[in-house]
């Protein structure tokens, strides 16, 4: 009795181990994990600041690789800088000069040539801007009050400021021109 309680011991034991050892086998082997965009799992500080950096030959290799892709295709309406102001832009440079003078955005009127803007400071100030567009090389004027009685007019000033310093910014950038124009 006792052998055969050995044997179904050692019988079982040695199942135990061959599953242990495939089991490490395939950890072990460098499955790797699935692409963090197909997964629900977040990235580590430290894999949040990586950049990968392509030297001069993965550069010429990248370009390479995009033209023959490209093959014969003609561009037929490039995008191209204006190098000015665009009335298009207000928006979007306005957000990015609130950002940059700590207030934010809290009601947009927008009409054909006129945008007023309801405005709060990081300290809870009411702030207004109106922009209006002119038809000369200025493409808008604007005025601007912070304060409960607008007076904070350094504030304003730096909001104008900021604001132009965007719009010249944008005008810098390339528009694209939809194609179904």
């Amino acid at each position: 009795m006792r052998k055969l309680l050995s044997n179904n011991y050692l019988l079982i034991l040695t199942a135990f181990s061959i599953r242990v050892f495939t089991l490490l086998t395939l950890v072990g082997c460098g499955v790797e994990p699935p692409f963090a965009a197909s997964t629900n799992l977040r990235l580590t500080q430290e894999e949040e600041s990586l950049k990968l950096v392509l030297d001069s030959s993965d550069q010429a290799r990248v370009l390479r690789d995009l033209r023959s892709v490209a093959g014969d295709h003609v561009v037929v309406r490039p995008p191209t800088t204006s190098g000015s102001i665009r009335w298009s832009d207000v928006p979007l440079a306005l957000d990015y000069a609130c950002a940059e003078v700590e207030m934010a955005i809290i009601r947009t009127i927008a009409e054909p040539e006129c945008y007023i803007f309801t405005l709060k400071t990081i300290d809870d100030r009411p702030g207004e801007i109106t922009l209006r567009r002119v038809d000369d090389d200025r493409v808008y004027v604007a005025e601007a009050t912070v304060g409960r009685l607008g007076d904070d007019e350094d504030l304003a000033r730096r909001l104008l400021g900021e604001l132009d310093r965007q719009l010249h910014l944008f005008g810098a950038k390339r528009k694209l021109i939809r194609v179904d124009d």
